[in-house]
């Protein structure tokens, strides 16, 4: 009896405010967006410092805006996946940035699972892990436990892609 059966129905994605998506194509354009990091305490004594890598907004005004408002602004207008593609990048660099004979680190770096199942997604972080020249254990890409259940084949088909290559 078909009755009893449901499906997963995605939210209804709101409508674009059309000077929202001009600000954040604008901060892409223009560098404003930004990074900020967040001290994680290693639970079992591991080596090397960890930081949660937080995707901030400095607005016209100069105000900093925050991941939650500009990811749902992003996904509105279309822009998530060169939003994340620019916090990946940058994350890259950061961690390219570390001088020689520093303690390693790891940042966690949050993907939005639409930008994850998107074909190409896996091949251009190969990469650019390989452009940066990336040290394995120095990424762990971080995604809601929730998006993860949703979107768990194309998940897994990312991470098959990327664990061989220390992510």
């Amino acid at each position: 009896d078909a009755s009893h059966l449901a499906g997963f129905e995605p939210e209804a994605a709101s409508a674009a405010d059309p000077s929202r998506a001009a600000a954040i194509r604008a901060a892409l354009d223009d560098g404003r967006l930004e990074l900020a990091f967040q001290p994680i305490a290693a639970v079992a004594g591991g080596g090397g410092a960890q930081f949660q890598t937080l995707l901030r907004l400095r607005d016209e005004h100069g105000l900093l805006r925050t991941a939650s408002e500009l990811i749902q602004e992003a996904e509105a207008a279309g822009l998530l996946g060169e939003v994340d593609q620019w916090v990946f990048d940058r994350a890259l660099s950061v961690i390219a940035a570390r001088p020689a004979g520093a303690a390693e680190r790891r940042l966690f770096v949050s993907q939005s699972p639409q930008t994850i199942a998107s074909d190409p997604k896996a091949a251009r972080a190969r990469e650019a892990l390989a452009r940066h020249g990336v040290a394995p254990g120095s990424l762990v890409i971080d995604l809601r436990m929730d998006d993860a259940l949703v979107h768990c084949l194309a998940m897994t088909d990312f991470c098959e892609q990327l664990v061989p290559h220390g992510v």
